[in-house]
Parts: structure tokens; C-alpha cells; sequence
């Protein structure tokens, strides 16, 4: 891999450690370069590795939003898009199904940037226990057990993206390992990601002394998530119902009706399970959320698929979530991340400061425990799909405002479909809609047809027929492996087989 060529042997970075009120040692740059002689010798060197793993999930953010958003049928873009820009055209591009190996969205050098901090603590960090007399083995293990986090993250996010991607779990510490790496299948890495995370789940801490970080590190209920999460995509519905029985034994609640932005904005609510920090007004970190919702009247805005999902409501009940509460009705942008207050007809609207413009990025919160679990009952059997749906108008569409119970399906395809459009009107701009399109296309029933409904119509009329073609290709409804990973791995590293034509000459 391209950053593994070039590093080979990472160099080991002091972060300063100012554990405080505030988020700052998830924002402070490597500020010294150490070799292996003289690092892993605290618990501090431990920890600011540590941290950087979580730093990258920043730099990691761009990707996995736009690979979870733009081939998803939630959002669309705006008039602030000009398609002129080399993002704006790779944005469109993958929106089209026009992917190219040289398209910067096929760039996963920063997730394995992640990965490997997050092998070096693994593997190196338990050294530091014979230099540091105060770094106790209970705190060590709730470090290793935060790195393991960290790696499965990354590597589900990958997996789901590019499916068969190199699977590296040793740090790059030495000349001697073989910098190139050739793939391994998806599903592989899936399996033996679960076996990690549920041998470490135990080992996490459940909180943290200060609340944010409780929602900023990753806690034996984050770990449940993402295993019932994973569990979900690989089809162990039992699995995935265990661990979400789990979380609802947790203190986590979902919020009242009107309460439903304190999800997005001040963050860190009680229905937050794991969500990326982000502190504007005081440490300047940033990120694009405001701006794609906002900048040029939305670059991404409400899609027509979704607005119908929303109209298509029964005239006594209501969703905040929809027109006039949770986006615009006249512009269609996403409110969640540009107000503070739910109904933005209300005096005009209450908008963020622009030194709070930076909300968090939620990789997993309550609601989304209830609608895996929903799915997995419905995939079980058909049986359970009043279950399924008694579950979804108790919680989350109770919460959002309704009154009546949904119209039941009478068939698992039916039901799936449902739950997805559920989905949509709840996570919408989270970056989970193209995932849970290429979940759910594997579903007898469902299928490839699916898929394609979703997909198609964001390609120009003159296209559809030869992209209607290629999406019988499995290996199309994933991204192809960036050109200069191809390049580096110097014939190691096997091109994706449907773009295999752009890269046979490298």
C-alpha cells in the first residue's frame, strides 16, 4: 500500500496528553518522532498513539460519509454544487456509477493510517507495563481493547466500501515485514473482525470520568453496537439480536418528540452510543457537515425519494424528522446539521453559530440499535414481522411524532424494504444509506432490482441502459482499489475484476 511504501517502518509520535474538560488530546498533532528503543515506556506514549488512531477517524470522515451517502437515495445535490471543482467531479462521478481507479474517493490510504496506530498499540503497548511501574494491566487492556475498536471500525467501513481489501493486524516496526499486501475476501475479515471484538468487549471500559469522552472513546457499548452492526451485514441475525438486548439493558434512551435535534446539536445525548468529537469554538477542529448542508443553498439537500417518503404521511400525525421540522421544505436542507432547535419555521429558525459549525459525526446512537434488531427479527423469519414493526412504532416512530402503527407487510421482502425507507427518514445525511441498499439487495426477494431502483435514476437518461447492464456485476456495487495502491503493491495487490481494465496497463 501506497502510505506503507513510503513509511514502511512508522515512525512513533509523543502526543502531548492534556486529559482535561475539554477534547484537546483528540486534536494535537504528533509534536516529536521517537524510535522503538526509546518509546512504549508509559502509559502516556501508549495512549497518544492511541489517539492518533482516533485523529484519522477525522481525516477518515470525508470518505466514509460520501461512500455511505452518494450512491445512496436520501440526499442529492444542490444548487451550491457546481460540479467544477476535482471533488464536486468525483463526487458526481461515483453519483453517476462513472468510477474511475483514480477517483479520490477510492483512496483509503487514511483508513490504514488509523489501522496501523491502532496495530502499534496492540502489539507494542503491553511493553510499556515493564518501564511504567503505574501503567496497570486492567488500564493497559482497556487500551488494547479501545485500538481493537478502532481497527474493526475501520476495517467494516473498508469492507463494506471496496468488500475484498489487504487485511494487515501487525504494526509496520521493523524492515523485515513485506509492506505489500494482497487482498483478503470481505467476509474473511468480517469473521475474524467479530472474534476481536467480542473477546475484547469485556475488556473496554463501560464509561468514562468525564461525559463527552464517554461519547468520544469507544466503551463496551460501542462495542455491542458495532457487533450487532456487523453481525447484521454478515447475516448472524441471532447474533446481531443479542448484543442489541444488551444495549437496552444500558442507560441510553431516546429523547422526547421536541428534543429530537439535542441529538445533533449540542451532540452527545443520551441516545448517543459513539460518536466523532468535534470542538469548533474552542480548539478549531472542523469538519464539512455544516457546509455541505448549507453552503450555496445545500450542496447536499433533501432527495425527491425521501421529501415523497415524508409527504406520504397520514394528516394526523407528524414527523420531526421531516418537511419543516428536520429540513427545509422550500430549500430541502438537512436542519440536523445547520440548526439548534428542531422547527425551522419557528422565528425564522434557529441556526448554529459559525464557531459551532462543526457537528459531531455519529457513527452510532439508540435508534439504530431498534432498527437492526427489527431487521434481524424480519430476516429470522416472516413470523416476526409484527414483532418487528410493534418495536419500530413503540420507539422510533413514537418518538418521531406518530400516532398510528404502521401498515404491516405480508412478506420478508415487503418488510425489508419498509424498514429501509424507515431507516432513510431517521439516518439521513449519516452516512448509512448506500450500505443499507447493498445490505438488503443480498435478500432473496430483494435482490439486485432493488438496487438498481435506487441507483439508476442518478444516472443521465442516456447512460442507464449500459449501467442497468453493469449492475448485474456483482463486483460493480463496490469501489475499485485507487491506481497508486495498484502501482505500489508492484503486482500483489489484484484490482477489483470489474475495473480490472482501467489498471491492466500499470
Amino acid at each position: 500500500m501506497k502510505l506503507m511504501l513510503k513509511i514502511k517502518i512508522i515512525p512513533l509520535v509523543l502526543l502531548s496528553m492534556l486529559l482535561g474538560s475539554c477534547n484537546d488530546w483528540l486534536d494535537v498533532e504528533p509534536v516529536g518522532v521517537q524510535t522503538n528503543k526509546t518509546f512504549w515506556q508509559t502509559k502516556e506514549e501508549v495512549e497518544g498513539v492511541l489517539m492518533a488512531s482516533y485523529i484519522q477517524l477525522r481525516k477518515s470522515q470525508d470518505n466514509m460519509l460520501m461512500w455511505g451517502e452518494l450512491r445512496g437515495d436520501g440526499l442529492k445535490f444542490g444548487p451550491g454544487f457546481k460540479n467544477q471543482s476535482a471533488e464536486e467531479i468525483d463526487r458526481s462521478n461515483i453519483r453517476e456509477l462513472e468510477i474511475l481507479p483514480t477517483n479520490r474517493y477510492s483512496d483509503y490510504a487514511e483508513l490504514y493510517k488509523g489501522i496501523s496506530y491502532a496495530n502499534h498499540v496492540i502489539k507494542l503497548g503491553p511493553g510499556a507495563m515493564d518501564y511504567d511501574v503505574t501503567f496497570t494491566e486492567p488500564l493497559m487492556n482497556s487500551y488494547l481493547a479501545e485500538a481493537v475498536f478502532l481497527r474493526s471500525l475501520y476495517y467494516f467501513y473498508l469492507v463494506r466500501a471496496f468488500r475484498d481489501v489487504p487485511y494487515v493486524k501487525e504494526p509496520y516496526d521493523t524492515d523485515e515485514l513485506d509492506y505489500r499486501v494482497a487482498k483478503t475476501s470481505g467476509d474473511s475479515i468480517l469473521k475474524d473482525v467479530l472474534v476481536d471484538l467480542k473477546k475484547y468487549s469485556t475488556k473496554c471500559k463501560p464509561g468514562y470520568e468525564v461525559a463527552w469522552q464517554t461519547k468520544g472513546r469507544a466503551t463496551s457499548w460501542a462495542f455491542y453496537a458495532l457487533i450487532a452492526d456487523i453481525s447484521l451485514w454478515v447475516g448472524d441475525y441471532d447474533t446481531a439480536i443479542e448484543y442489541c438486548t444488551k444495549l437496552e439493558s444500558g442507560s441510553f434512551e431516546l429523547g422526547e418528540m421536541e428534543d429530537w435535534m439535542e441529538v445533533y446539536y449540542p451532540g452527545n445525548s443520551k441516545e448517543s452510543i459513539f460518536e466523532l468529537q468535534y470542538d469548533h469554538k474552542d480548539l478549531d477542529q472542523r469538519n464539512k457537515l455544516m457546509e455541505l448542508a448549507q453552503s450555496g443553498d445545500g450542496i447536499l439537500i433533501i432527495s425527491e425519494h425521501l421529501n415523497d417518503l415524508f409527504l406520504a404521511i397520514d394528516l394526523t400525525d407528524l414527523d420531526v424528522r421531516g418537511y419543516d421540522w428536520g429540513y427545509s421544505n422550500v430549500d430541502k436542507k438537512m436542519w440536523k446539521y445547520i440548526g439548534t432547535k428542531t422547527n425551522v419555521m419557528e422565528n425564522g429558525g434557529f441556526r448554529r453559530p459559525s464557531d459551532e459549525s462543526s457537528p459531531n459525526f455519529i457513527f452510532y446512537r439508540y435508534a439504530e440499535i431498534f432498527f437492526i434488531k427489527a431487521e434481524a427479527l424480519i430476516m429470522k423469519s416472516e413470523a416476526n414481522i409484527d414483532q418487528a414493526f410493534t418495536l419500530l412504532d413503540e420507539t422510533i416512530r413514537k418518538r418521531a411524532g406518530y400516532r398510528k402503527p404502521i401498515a404491516r407487510p405480508s412478506n420478508q421482502a415487503d418488510a425489508i424494504r419498509l424498514i429501509v425507507d424507515e431507516r432513510l427518514k431517521e439516518f439521513y445525511g449519516e452516512g448509512k444509506s448506500w450500505f443499507d441498499i447493498l445490505r438488503v439487495s443480498r435478500v432473496d426477494g430483494v435482490g439486485v432490482s432493488y438496487l438498481k431502483d435506487c441507483l439508476l435514476p442518478h444516472v443521465p437518461t442516456n447512460k442507464r441502459q449500459i449501467k442497468n447492464n453493469d449492475l448485474n456485476d456483482v463486483d460493480s456495487h463496490y469501489l475499485p482499489l485507487h491506481e497508486k495502491e495498484i502501482r505500489a503493491a508492484n503486482g500483489v495487490l489484484i484490482q477489483n475484476p470489474f475495473y480490472k481494465k482501467y489498471t491492466d496497463n500499470i
